[in-house]
């Protein structure tokens, strides 16, 4: 049995969301899984934030199957394209945008502890590592930071597997790989602050 089907209710609305606002799929069915099943650990109240929300399926995923924690998205872009009226329509309020900023213009400002943060921004080493950088220090010690496309053969351009090897063996943190850890088909990187 596939690790999605735990949440088939989600995985249908993720679909739904991306067929019905013809919102772009950002993730494999085992990295929605793996969103997922992070954000359910989450108390009420809870801070997700997504840095590189791109059209915003995850970001509504997590907002929708979690409406008790507060989301943040985070996208360098002025809009989030069809993303927008998949929030508006759906009547998501938990959502909040920061649009046409940079994450480290954004996380300068930044004034909340995150109780769960994903980062999937560029995924160039620079700003892999900026992004954390930046972020990290708002991470809960005991929390999770998720990076995409750790494991993503086909876009061999992409240096997360990379940057990830800076802060992998350090003292402060667990890493956590889905795909070499459990073998799970997820290009899911997880990095637990200590």
């Amino acid at each position: 049995m596939r690790e999605h089907k735990k949440y088939p209710e989600m995985w249908d609305y993720y679909n739904y969301i991306c067929k019905e606002y013809g919102v772009a799929k950002g993730l494999y069915d085992e990295d929605c899984y793996a969103i997922l099943s992070e954000a359910e650990k989450l108390p009420p109240n809870a801070n997700y934030v997504e840095v590189g929300v791109s059209h915003g399926s995850s970001l509504i995923s997590v907002a929708h199957f979690r409406p008790d924690i507060n989301c943040y998205g985070i996208e360098l872009a002025t809009d989030i394209r069809h993303g927008h009226a998949a929030i508006e329509k759906e009547g998501i309020k938990n959502i909040t945008l920061f649009l046409g900023k940079g994450s480290e213009q954004v996380c300068k400002e930044w004034d909340k502890e995150i109780d769960l943060l994903f980062i999937d921004g560029e995924h160039y080493f620079p700003w892999i590592f900026w992004d954390f950088v930046g972020w990290e220090p708002y991470v809960k010690p005991g929390c999770k930071i998720l990076f995409h496309d750790y494991e993503n053969p086909g876009a061999p351009k992409f240096k997360v597997r990379e940057a990830l090897q800076v802060f992998k063996n350090h003292a402060k943190y667990d890493f956590t790989s889905l795909s070499e850890d459990y073998g799970i088909s997820s290009s899911v990187a997880i990095l637990t602050k200590k």
